[in-house]
């Protein structure tokens, strides 16, 4: 614990005991030394976001080819670039209407002014690109985009963030209101754009051979199994008008997509595998539904309940696996009765079988392993099933990297059904899958070769991680004198 005294005379407006921590007073002293300009001198004007109710979803929400980039926190990144790989989109009806004010044009400064993690994340808007945000950022006019570029390259700089972080006010959601935003100190020099741009490139670069690493996997799936591969992509329009009898609608999804030919043939594909084929549930001993429990205060004199931490959507990695954030992770109080029932062990599968998005489908998998279990006690929510492998007849891992690849040619988009915005995979036709089943030496094999495009992938990134934390560093030096 760290121990301090501030004179009466410096207290003012703020009491709490973190904005005058001796390491972050000193900080800012030796900031505004170097310069009197603070964020508030380079805008012109501001706008904050808001989000649409998810209750009117089907109003306010869109596909990607037909509505508007919907800007939020995950799509900022401290490369002062936009990062879109699964962003949300709104309809034009909203953008130009609910969310008028906060429209982007291209050129604007984007701040991340609330949420849990980094705070003040900052990112440029491209020239000419029309989005929106949620009401977690705000976005700032400056003189043009170059002079967006400078400030994003600076805010994000790590020291920069501690000042940020200083002008917070909340407690488990910090919040930066405008006038703590603006004034925010501001030391211009060429050097850091300059320097943090060539960084950037550097650590994009590896990344891209990472994301490349890592998109083999589906090759590894498609040339191990000699799976037919399926172009979902293109259909042509004489596939697009096709009928069906309604005995095939009956009982069925009343959806275009799922009965179009093409979607019928990539099903079928996963059958002409080499390898013997069963479906989903015969390579299966157990599966159970997930509790969503009860708030952590709730007073429990029984002692029936158990806190856990509880998987969600939020948790699932569409890239490797589970992945945990601090900060952002839920702690629930579940019944003891149902945990037993859960049957949770290490090789555990975890299929995600409600929520997705207009741009991702719901089918997401993870599995359950020893360091995780080890180091937390879990449980998974409600829109969470969890499936027990049979080890005498597929490889948990295995099994994984299956549905994963699944997941990823598109095949649970077929397998889903849409309720008040909120999609559900139809869990008796998922359990109906054909599984291709190797040996389980064979099994092993691919799953080894998978491990090492993973590994690999990891360490590139690693290394980019590096290469940007380095630059930090160097030109924090230069502009502080450290």
């Amino acid at each position: 614990m760290q121990r301090f005294t501030v004179k009466k005379s410096d207290i003012e407006k703020r009491w709490d005991p973190y904005y005058f921590q001796p390491t972050l007073v000193n900080l800012e002293a030796k900031v505004k030394a170097k310069t009197t300009l603070r964020l508030r001198d380079f805008a012109r004007s501001m706008a904050g976001g808001a989000t649409p109710l998810k209750s009117e979803g089907d109003q306010h929400y869109a596909e990607a080819k037909d509505g508007i980039p919907f800007i939020r926190v995950q799509n900022l990144s401290t490369t002062g670039s936009l990062n879109l790989s699964d962003v949300k989109h709104i309809t034009k009806t909203t953008h130009e209407g609910l969310l008028a004010r906060s429209r982007l044009n291209g050129g604007e400064l984007l701040v991340k002014i609330t949420g849990v993690g980094r705070m003040a994340i900052a990112s440029v808007v491209p020239e000419g690109f029309s989005a929106n945000i949620n009401q977690h950022i705000v976005a700032i006019k400056t003189a043009n985009i170059e002079q967006s570029k400078a400030l994003a390259a600076y805010i994000n700089l790590d020291f920069v963030e501690q000042l940020a972080s200083r002008r917070a006010t909340g407690g488990t959601r910090p919040a930066l209101d405008y006038p703590a935003l603006l004034s925010i100190p501001i030391i211009e020099d060429a050097r850091i754009l300059t320097r943090m741009q060539a960084a950037h490139r550097n650590m994009l670069e590896l990344e891209s051979k990472a994301t490349h690493l890592l998109a083999e996997v589906q090759s590894v799936m498609y040339r191990e199994l000699a799976l037919p591969r399926m172009n979902m992509a293109r259909i042509p329009l004489k596939e697009r008008i096709f009928s069906v009898s309604a005995g095939q609608l009956s009982g069925n999804i009343f959806d275009p997509k799922t009965h179009a030919p093409r979607s019928v043939a990539l099903l079928k594909s996963l059958a002409h595998s080499k390898f013997p084929v069963a479906q989903l549930r015969e390579v299966i001993t157990h599966r159970m539904a997930g509790d969503w429990g009860e708030d952590e205060g709730f007073e429990d004199d029984a002692e029936e309940y158990e806190k856990r931490l509880v998987i969600r959507g939020t948790e699932f990695d569409n890239e490797l696996n589970l992945r945990i954030e601090n900060g952002r992770e839920k702690y629930r109080k579940v019944k003891v009765e149902k945990l037993n029932r859960m049957q949770i062990e290490v090789g555990d599968l975890l299929i995600e079988k409600s929520g997705g998005s207009p741009d991702q489908p719901v089918g997401r998998v993870a599995i359950l392993e020893g360091a995780l279990l080890q180091s937390q006690s879990i449980c998974y929510s409600n829109f969470v099933e969890k499936i027990k492998p049979d080890p005498a007849k597929v490889l948990p891992t295995y099994l994984f990297h299956y549905l994963r690849f699944v997941h990823a040619i598109g095949v649970t988009d077929l397998l889903q059904s849409q309720t008040n915005g909120i999609r559900n995979l139809m869990i008796h036709r998922y359990l109906s899958l054909p599984v291709s089943l190797p040996t389980l030496a064979k099994q092993a094999d691919i799953v080894a070769e998978i491990a090492g495009l993973q590994n690999e992938a990891v360490a590139l990134r690693a290394k980019a991680k590096h290469v940007l934390d380095t630059a930090k560093r160097e030109v924090e030096k230069v502009i502080l004198g450290d």
